[in-house]
């Protein structure tokens, strides 16, 4: 009784230790795509499976022949298990994964996508154009006329600025 209690133990602990996907994918043939995060499981033949940007999956296991997985620009993937033969997966350059794989499988590295420059907004305000202040209330409401603005006081033109003009003199008493 206690080597079978001990025995289940030892199942349930292995069990435990391999890890069971969190998602899923079991099928022959199917086309999926989809934003995962945690494992990753495709169990079956054929399939093929698009592993889309912004996921973050720390295990991506292979049980099974001829699948497909395509992992789109921006994805963490920290480890990919391979349980088969022919199978597929295409992961951009610049992402560094571990791999364990029994049978003949492949990693395939391709260039990151170049994505365009983001475009710059400018905003094109015109030009400032200058509004005179407006003429000031009258100063008696009743007469109706404006009051007189006081005009700066010009020089005559036969004033000469050029000469410098003497100082005036001051008388001695």
């Amino acid at each position: 009784m206690r080597t079978i209690a001990l025995g289940m133990l030892m199942a349930g602990l292995v069990t435990a230790g391999m890890g069971c996907a969190v998602n899923p994918i079991v099928a022959h043939g199917s086309v999926t795509a989809n934003q995962y995060f945690g494992d990753v499981g495709i169990t079956g033949n054929g399939n093929s499976t698009t592993i889309l940007r912004g996921s973050k999956v720390s295990k991506l296991s292979i049980i099974g022949d001829n699948n497909t997985v395509t992992v789109e620009d921006d994805v963490t993937i920290y480890r990919i298990e391979f349980w088969g033969k022919g199978n597929s997966v295409s992961i951009p350059e610049t992402l560094s994964v571990r791999c364990n794989n029994v049978g003949n499988n492949q990693i395939i590295r391709r260039p990151v996508a170049v994505r365009p420059l983001p475009v710059e907004t400018r905003y094109e305000h015109p030009s400032p154009v200058y509004t005179p202040p407006a003429e000031p209330a009258p100063a008696n409401p009743a007469a109706g006329k404006p009051a007189a603005q006081a005009q700066p006081a010009t020089l005559p033109p036969e004033a000469d600025l050029t000469e410098e003009a003497s100082p005036p003199e001051i008388e001695e008493k």
